[in-house]
């Protein structure tokens, strides 16, 4: 299923020179730590009423395909020691980040015009200079149905 913008954003991104910019938002979640809020832009933006970090990063976006895994790539550029410290309080345990990725227009940032939801932080990589990660989602497809064999360990009743 194809997303569809608003026309003018649309004319924005193919224009040769415009005035309109697209700010990608960044929501980083886990339960260990208070959420991380960023924008990458060179000021704060808020959106919805959540203020955004203004923070240098690029990111692929998935493609837009039924066939294909939703996977997107995400690299920062100027790493602080708190989104460090952050990352690596995680690193290792049983519990993931959870991400959200949202597109906005910064002249209507309360208009989010693409969302992809519940992506999973993983391969984690840091410098002193940059960090990148990749977010992607859980594939239940591969996963066995169900998920206990029935044998007599699992269910006596039947035997």
């Amino acid at each position: 299923m194809a997303r569809t913008f608003p026309s003018t954003v649309v004319q924005a991104m193919t224009a040769q020179t415009t005035s309109a910019v697209v700010l990608t938002l960044l929501d980083v979640t886990h339960p260990d730590w208070t959420n991380v809020y960023l924008v990458n832009n060179t000021a704060n933006v808020t959106s919805n009423g959540q203020v955004y970090s203004a923070f240098p990063f690029s990111i692929v976006l998935p493609p837009d395909s039924e066939e294909l895994q939703p996977t997107m790539s995400i690299r920062v550029v100027n790493v602080t020691r708190l989104l460090v410290d952050e990352f690596r309080s995680i690193a290792g345990g049983s519990t993931r980040a959870t991400c959200t990725v949202k597109l906005i227009e910064a002249s209507d940032p309360d208009t989010v015009l693409a969302t992809w939801s519940n992506f999973t932080l993983a391969n984690l990589q840091y410098n002193a200079r940059s960090m990148s990660f990749d977010l992607y989602l859980e594939n239940f497809l591969s996963e066995p149905f169900p998920s206990l064999s029935f044998t007599p360990s699992n269910f006596p009743g039947l035997f």
